[in-house]
């Protein structure tokens, strides 16, 4: 069982359409907190480089900047 997990979304807030991204790890009691998110600044990659219909594309990009992470996509 994967340590890590992803979360892909693409959202449709007030001020722009794109995708977020959030990576979880998982604690020792099983149970996964979030480590930070698209938003930080040291995010490892620009999800604003992906359209909404990229998906694919990024998630092959997730799977080389997290190696191992379970990848899930969600839609609003």
């Amino acid at each position: 069982m994967s340590q890590e997990k992803v979360i892909l979304e693409w959202s449709m807030g007030a001020k722009a359409e794109k995708w977020f991204i959030e990576l979880r790890h998982r604690k020792s009691d099983g149970e996964f907190s979030r480590v930070y998110d698209s938003n930080c600044s040291d995010f490892p990659l620009n999800p604003d480089d992906f359209g909404p219909f990229e998906e694919d594309a990024l998630i092959l990009k997730l799977k080389e900047v997290f190696p191992g992470a379970e990848i899930m996509l969600k839609w609003q």
